[in-house]
């Protein structure tokens, strides 16, 4: 009453008439509207960690109307993340309201690399007769091979099994299973060779 200093969080929200009143010889009193809102939320929900070979998402925050930044934001209205884009490391987004009673929030997202699954066998094509090859990974050891056309090959070691195999065109298969799995085809041949 003696400052004319409004308590906002006391007060909410809410259109207030504040009057002042003169108490001099001749008194007199004037109205000021004062309309306390509540304020836009900017709080962003939590993302990630994510894979770079992820598909793109859309942010979230409490209030929606803001605008998004930051490595990886393709869409600065719908907050679209493309882990792709940002690539591998540790990104700073934002997302700002703006107005009088704006706000703003940022965090931190994770875009871990896809696995490296590189393998390989030192041959293209073998003969019936030769002995069974394994292959080397060169990326992420302890994945999973598998084959096609009918082949036999072990899981674990990616050992083709020439015989039980037999002639033909295969493609074997190597699937990490890292944090971020992916896969890479190498093709070998099987021939009967010559009689």
């Amino acid at each position: 009453a003696g400052t004319g200093v409004i308590d906002l969080d006391a007060s909410g929200t809410g259109t207030y008439n504040i009057t002042y009143t003169t108490t001099g010889t001749c008194p007199n009193s004037a109205v000021f509207a004062v309309t306390i809102t509540a304020g836009a939320d900017a709080t962003i929900t939590a993302a990630g960690p994510f894979c770079a070979t992820d598909a793109a998402v859309n942010l979230v925050a409490v209030d929606g109307g803001g605008v998004w930044a930051g490595t990886g934001i393709t869409d600065t209205n719908l907050g679209t993340f493309d882990p792709a884009t940002a690539g591998a490391g540790t990104h700073n987004i934002t997302y700002t309201i703006s107005g009088g009673c704006g706000d703003a929030d940022n965090i931190d997202i994770t875009v871990n690399a896809a696995d490296d699954a590189t393998f390989n066998y030192t041959a293209g094509s073998y003969c019936l007769t030769d002995p069974n090859p394994t292959p080397t990974v060169t990326g992420l050891a302890g994945g999973t091979f598998t084959i096609n056309n009918g082949g036999t090959i072990n899981a674990t070691t990616g050992e083709i099994d020439i015989a039980a195999s037999g002639a033909g065109t295969y493609d074997i298969t190597y699937t990490t299973n890292g944090p971020c799995p992916t896969f890479t085809t190498v093709q070998v041949v099987l021939t009967s060779g010559a009689d």
